[in-house]
């Protein structure tokens, strides 16, 4: 794969110690596999960004020439595009998943795939990334033939899901074989381990509720602590509102 950029490497053994003297320093909230996880809020202390550890880190992944590496680095800079709000980081992220994705990382082909059903804006060194569904759709099917169960779940939700309106059609035979194929696509999403597709196949099939409560435990653990292979970052206000969306459903549950 081309080298990103070309930058002298650093061994693993230094790039840990440098990082996380910089996150002890800081007094940032360290875990013992941040490296791999490329967890954001290690780069980050009292609501400000450590540049330093961030261009590091950056420099670090540069130097590697792995489609693992490139896939880090897009994940890295998406993370920093939504605390700068700079979709400069966006474009940067799109170039490194397009490298991986081509070498066929399955993670780097889902999230080039993500980027392609919403499209990216202009920047001043950068021109718009249109909204493509063509490519979005052959990028997921790469994905998924390699087993990827978010790249099942999002090619469910966009490519087979039956239109809101069309309660109108259900006796139609298209209409219920294509709900057939989306409901048997988050089932397989979430018998690969993705608990937001095992919650949306429980909703749709009015499985027992008890089900559901567990479903949302699982979702609500993945946003807590994120999963690597299933390209899910932690995010605290999806944790949140999944989180409340719980205490509602056990809510009414004593009610009735």
């Amino acid at each position: 794969m081309q080298t990103i950029l070309h930058t002298k490497s650093t061994s693993p053994r230094t790039f840990k110690t440098a990082v996380y003297s910089k996150a002890e320093a800081e007094n940032m909230i360290t875990k013992e596999h941040y490296l791999k996880k490329l967890d954001f809020s290690v780069f980050q202390s009292n609501n400000k960004i450590n540049t330093d550890a961030v261009e590091y880190v950056s420099n670090y992944l540069k130097a590697k020439t792995s489609s693992n590496s490139a896939y880090q680095l897009g994940v890295l800079s998406q993370q920093i595009s939504k605390y700068l709000t700079s979709p400069t980081h966006n474009h940067f992220a799109f170039r490194c998943f397009s490298l991986a994705a081509e070498e066929g990382h399955a993670a780097a082909q889902y999230k080039l795939a993500e980027i392609y059903i919403n499209g990216l804006d202009a920047t001043s060194e950068n021109p718009a990334i249109q909204q493509d569904l063509y490519l979005a759709s052959s990028w997921l099917k790469e994905a998924m033939n390699h087993d990827h169960a978010k790249a099942k779940y999002l090619y469910a939700e966009h490519f087979l899901k039956p239109a809101p309106n069309a309660d109108g059609v259900k006796g139609n035979n298209e209409f219920n074989t294509k709900a057939m194929e989306y409901r048997q696509a988050l089932h397989e999403a979430a018998r690969g381990g993705y608990a937001v597709a095992a919650l949306k196949f429980f909703e749709v099939t009015d499985e027992d509720v008890q089900d559901q409560v567990e479903a949302l435990l699982d979702v609500i653990l993945l946003y807590e602590h994120g999963n690597e292979y299933l390209s899910v970052e932690p995010d605290l206000t999806l944790h949140r509102h999944y989180s409340e969306q719980y205490s509602a459903l056990i809510s009414t549950l004593k009610q009735t």
